[in-house]
């Protein structure tokens, strides 16, 4: 009895395996008559770009899997089908995503600067006027693209790498957060006051060599910060700024 089990249960094994491989095969023979498939790994290339020689494998599986015995043909053809769905997906992410410019990430870049090539920051999305739902263009949004606010389409989701603000958009927004700076930080007032401070700010020496402190590491040039008291002092200035820190 127990050797009967075994022997049933490598049998779905089996037959589970070749369902698996078939429906593989299925779908790489579509890729490849459609688009071709190439790739390496390692030293080794992979290369099909026609459905005919990925059929002749699938057809000695389905030979090999009909002398293994098939209970049900219209429910083995419906597992088949299904399988072949699943592997499509995947074989259809490995070659068109993994290996288009880098993958997803890299594309929704790519788009977007496509998309502000042709001066726009909204793209239609035709597919979402096929959707009853609500959120029908969260829906259609591929990924990198978000709804945009107006409703009238997607607006790329990654960052733009470059400013896509006016000049009088970049000084309000510079007024806006020097406005948060909190005046104790500024005025450094208590709990922000300190004590006479030496703080490393660059070496003696040119950018073909800097002078040496004896140890064979170079020497700081120290610049002091007077201390203040609970009451604070004058800010200090800014990196762009006349000042220890700033251009000199």
């Amino acid at each position: 009895m127990m050797n009967c089990l075994r022997f049933m249960e490598s049998s779905r094994t089996r037959n589970s395996i070749l369902d698996w491989l078939l429906a593989a095969t299925l779908a790489v023979a579509v890729i490849s008559g459609l688009a071709g498939i190439d790739f390496e790994i390692g030293s080794v290339a992979f290369r099909s770009h026609s459905a005919w020689r990925v059929l002749v494998l699938s057809a000695i599986l389905v030979a090999i899997r009909r002398w293994m015995g098939i209970d049900s043909w219209p429910r083995w053809l419906t597992r088949v089908a299904l399988l072949a769905a699943i592997s499509g997906s995947a074989v259809t992410w490995l070659r068109f995503l993994l290996t288009t410019i880098g993958g997803a990430d890299s594309y929704g870049y790519v788009s977007a600067s496509e998309l502000l090539a042709r001066g726009l920051l909204v793209a239609g999305a035709p597919v979402a006027d096929w959707l009853s739902a609500v959120n029908r263009l969260a829906i259609a949004s591929p990924l990198g693209w978000t709804p945009a606010a107006d409703g009238t389409g997607i607006a790329p989701l990654y960052p733009l790498g470059v400013p896509a603000l006016t000049e009088d958009e970049i000084n309000a927004l510079i007024a806006f957060m020097e406005a948060l700076t909190d005046e104790a930080v500024l005025y450094r007032k208590a709990p922000f006051d300190h004590p006479q401070l030496f703080v490393p700010n660059g070496h003696p020496g040119d950018q073909s060599s800097v002078e040496d402190d004896g140890r064979g590491l170079a020497t700081d040039i120290l610049v002091e910060i007077p201390e203040v008291g609970a009451n604070g002092g004058p800010p200090l200035p800014g990196f762009l700024d006349e000042g220890p820190f700033g251009s000199n």
